[in-house]
């Protein structure tokens, strides 16, 4: 025990290079995007169980840092870290890793909600079917004892020497 888990590879796609010749910091939030998305198919909130259910799961907050520059065609892998979940929510760690050098490239912490949204209604928080309380809880007891990193809940800010 006490790993994090693998949720998505990629390589830097053309369409992610921006102006100064590297990885746009748009980019970074897609593949942070994607990777959650990935995780969302592996405890079963994957498309027919949207379709099923109308149920999904919603960002209510993000936060990047971009760690080292990315370049066309740079392959990475994002890992992840449960860090907290209750019955609605989940509060994840994402770290973008170069595959063949290991070096962090940017590091996200999300904080998510399971939600119904039903056409001409807004959209509700509800809590997750047992099934996918079961597969949240098999991943925060694989990485169990992974210690919380630094950057988690830091605030953000300037800064200054005293």
């Amino acid at each position: 025990m006490g790993e994090l888990t693998k949720v998505y590879s990629s390589s830097v796609h053309p369409n992610w290079i921006d102006y100064n010749s590297h990885m746009g910091d748009y980019a970074y939030a897609i593949i942070f995007s994607d990777a959650l998305t990935s995780f969302m198919d592996m405890i079963g909130v994957n498309a027919t169980y949207r379709s099923n259910t109308g149920c999904t799961i919603y960002t209510l907050e993000l936060r990047i840092a971009y760690l080292n520059e990315c370049h066309l065609g740079q392959k990475f892998h994002v890992m992840q870290q449960l860090l907290d979940v209750d019955a609605k929510r989940f509060h994840a760690y994402l770290a973008m890793i170069d595959s063949e050098t290991g070096q962090k490239l940017a590091v996200c912490e999300q904080l998510l909600m399971h939600m119904l949204q039903l056409p001409d209604q807004p959209p509700k928080a509800r809590p997750f079917p047992d099934e996918v309380a079961e597969r949240l809880e098999f991943y925060q007891r694989k990485e169990r004892g992974v210690s919380k990193p630094d950057w988690v809940s830091r605030p953000i800010g300037i800064r200054r020497k005293e």
